[in-house]
């Protein structure tokens, strides 16, 4: 007889049961347990033991009374979470990011426009940015995170332009949550140390972030870009919304952009859509000769990506190479 059918008949006797109170009212048993099996859930008494103390847990937290198998991907989802709540606070405790940056390139001529400064945790729990604001975001942490991002990243760019190494008059594009305001007395201090950089902050917002305009613009003096632009469903929505300087196509649609129409189709309506009203248009993930050609001969204004340059710890310049081949293929497509 399969064991799981015993078990669940031992569990039928013990919830019909019940205890006598001493005022000799029934109390009804109820009891919470677990269930791990072996080997597929563990191969040691341990680890079983661990396992089917979780599915208990678990099944205490939602639904008293019941029993539960253990469910690895929940274990590794939960775990994960508490772990990395740890390694949160620590990252944010010590300020344990740095950051790279990575060119953007006006078409035109070829120059250096701005560099994106992007995130690199210093903590091997949290790996990723993703991972950062996944965690951040499940702890109601995302303020610190928005704080830390302005302190760090105007940091490194005032760093780097003081010590001479940025192209003349770059911009700085800081990835920025749209529904977390930094204090106004933090604002204050950091606008007070880095006066000098605000007007050439560019903020990337994403239309998952997005909130309020007049409150996104109390944070900055410069420009507005909708970074992800054609990610999600709401992109030209977004446009309207922000009324952004620049809207950045997101690496998904550049990515073998050339060997499909359909990509190119969309590509060269949000084109059309963003120069009726003005904005500039950066593509980003370039990472190929034939990608670069493409969105060249469409007409974006920008490039991103590392095609151009990877991102670096200190700006780097673009290549001879690569700015021939710029403004070979810009003069080609606008005398055409």
């Amino acid at each position: 007889e399969p064991i799981l059918e015993i078990v669940h008949r031992v569990w039928e006797h013990i919830q019909e049961d019940a205890m006598t109170a001493p005022d000799g009212d029934p109390l009804k048993i109820r009891v919470s347990a677990g269930i791990a099996w072996y080997p597929e859930d563990a191969v040691t008494l341990g680890d079983l033991l661990r396992c089917s103390d979780y599915a208990m847990y678990s099944s205490k937290n939602e639904a008293k009374g019941t029993l539960r198998e253990f469910n690895p991907d929940q274990y590794d989802h939960e775990a994960y979470l508490i772990h990395g709540q740890e390694a949160l606070n620590l990252l944010i405790e010590h300020e344990l990011v740095e950051y790279v940056l990575q060119p953007i390139v006006q078409v035109s001529d070829a120059s250096i426009y701005g560099y994106e400064l992007l995130m690199r945790p210093q903590i091997k729990e949290l790996s990723t940015p993703h991972d950062v604001l996944s965690i951040a975001r499940a702890q109601s942490k995302l303020y610190q995170i928005e704080a830390l991002t302005w302190k760090m990243a105007l940091a490194k760019f005032a760093a780097c332009a003081e010590q001479g190494i940025l192209a003349p008059g770059a911009h700085a594009f800081i990835n920025s949550i749209g529904n977390q305001i930094v204090s106004a007395s933090e604002w204050d201090r950091l606008g007070e140390q880095y006066r000098p950089y605000l007007h050439r902050i560019v903020m990337e917002m994403t239309e998952n972030e997005a909130s309020n305009r007049e409150l996104l613009q109390e944070k900055i003096e410069g420009q507005i870009a909708v970074d992800d632009f054609g990610a999600g469903y709401n992109s030209e929505q977004m446009a309207v919304f922000l009324n952004p300087s620049l809207v950045k196509v997101d690496r998904s649609l550049i990515r073998g952009i050339h060997q499909d129409s359909n990509r190119q189709a969309v590509l060269m309506n949000w084109i059309v859509y963003a120069r009726e009203r003005g904005i500039g248009v950066l593509a980003e993930g370039v990472e190929t000769e034939e990608e670069m050609e493409l969105v060249i001969r469409f007409g974006v204004d920008y490039l991103q990506g590392y095609y151009l340059a990877p991102p670096s710890e200190e700006p780097v310049s673009l290549s001879e190479e690569r700015k021939q081949e710029i403004l070979t293929l810009y003069r080609r497509y606008t005398s055409s």
